[in-house]
Parts: structure tokens; C-alpha cells; sequence
């Protein structure tokens, strides 16, 4: 892997993708984002079989990464899943799916940040339902699946990618998570692990890209 400055030049933007590639590629987004959000009965699972034919739109390494853990949440019991999803990602801040938690720890930049963040969403017209915070990780892959073409996503991209590597390296090998997180790390920008250690302490979060649309 080469130097930070070697990481940055290899950075798409949204723009450089065709049309064909950004579709694709939001679909794998949207399907990470959706494996990612704890297990419910209801809609959470049915959307399971929606995405059984939505994967055939993804990028194909990811459609392949994907099948198989698809295949075993529709095979596992709901209560199974949302106990294994507690235990993956709510008693570790390694593996913690909040992204201003990574960059900025217990700071109180933090509280800072994620008000911030909720009056920008709300001020963009999206309302946060229940008690979700607005940096949780599959909210914001869900919204760099449907974000207007003309919005610029990189920075926010790029902290995604960060982040995802750092949970992705606190995984273990056998979690069905790690392969998710394998997929999303392959649809974001190559970053360099040691990119995100100025971001822990500077994190803006007025720099992401609004408004947000979510139709």
C-alpha cells in the first residue's frame, strides 16, 4: 500500500463512475447499509428477500460476498441475529458502527458534532425516526445510495471508508459482519489506515454533503 498522498490521487468521485457503474454501486451500498441495521422482525426481513434479487444489479464482487450471508440471515432465527448483532457492535468502541465515535472518541466535540449533524438533517428535510443517532454508519451508507447525482459525497466517503476498516479490523475472521464490512470497504474509496488519526481530532461533521434526500 503506498503513502497517504499515493491513497488520495487513486479516489474516485461519484462523478467518475458511469451511469451503469454508480448504479450498480448504490445498490451494493444499499445492501450493505440494510445488512448492517440490527435485525428485526417485519420489514427488516422482508427486505432480506428483496435484496436476493437486488444483488444480481451489484457489482459483482460484492453480489458475491454478500449471497452467503444473506442466505444464512434468512436461515437464522431474528431473536439469534439481533443477539449476535449486540454482541458484534454495542460492547466494543473498536467495533461500533457511529462514526463521530471513531473519530472523536468521548470529546466533547463529539456532542458538538452530532447536534450538528441532526440540525443539518432536519434542516435537509429528513426527519431521524425513534432514538437513532444521525452518525450511525448504515443511515449514512443509506444515504450515499440515494444521494442526488450531483452531490458531492467524497470527504464523507472517505471518513466511511476509515471507519469501516477500522470495525472491519477488530472483527473476527468467522463474523458474518467482517464479510459485510469486506463488501462495503470494496464500493468506498481506498484509504490509507493511518488517514484517519488527524480526523479522530478534527472531524466537522458541517463538511458532509447536504441536503440529504431520502424518497
Amino acid at each position: 500500500m503506498g503513502d497517504a498522498t499515493e491513497q488520495m490521487s487513486e479516489v474516485k468521485s461519484a462523478a467518475e463512475y458511469s451511469p451503469a457503474e454508480q448504479e450498480a454501486r448504490s445498490v451494493g451500498v444499499a445492501a450493505v447499509s440494510w445488512l448492517l441495521t440490527y435485525p428485526q422482525e417485519g420489514t427488516w426481513r422482508d427486505e432480506l428477500f428483496e435484496l436476493q434479487n437486488d444483488l444480481a444489479a451489484a457489482p459483482t464482487d460484492v453480489a458475491s460476498l454478500l449471497r452467503p450471508v444473506l442466505d444464512e440471515f434468512l436461515r437464522t432465527p431474528v431473536t439469534i441475529l439481533q443477539r449476535r448483532y449486540v454482541e458484534t457492535f454495542d460492547f466494543s468502541d473498536k467495533r461500533t458502527l457511529y462514526l463521530t465515535a471513531h473519530e472523536l472518541g468521548d470529546s466533547r466535540k463529539r456532542g458538538t458534532a452530532l447536534i450538528e449533524c441532526k440540525q443539518l438533517l432536519e434542516e435537509a428535510g429528513y426527519e431521524l425516526a425513534g432514538s437513532e443517532l444521525p452518525d450511525y454508519v448504515p443511515l449514512l451508507l443509506e444515504f450515499l445510495a440515494v444521494r442526488p447525482e450531483t452531490s458531492n459525497t467524497l470527504s464523507l466517503e472517505q471518513r466511511l471508508a476509515w471507519v469501516c476498516g477500522q470495525v472491519y479490523a477488530a472483527l473476527a475472521e468467522e463474523s458474518l459482519y467482517r464479510v459485510i464490512l469486506r463488501a462495503a470497504l470494496d464500493l468506498l474509496p481506498e484509504v490509507s489506515p493511518e488517514s484517519g488519526g488527524g480526523a479522530r481530532e478534527e472531524a466537522d461533521l458541517a463538511e458532509l454533503p447536504y441536503p440529504l434526500h431520502y424518497d
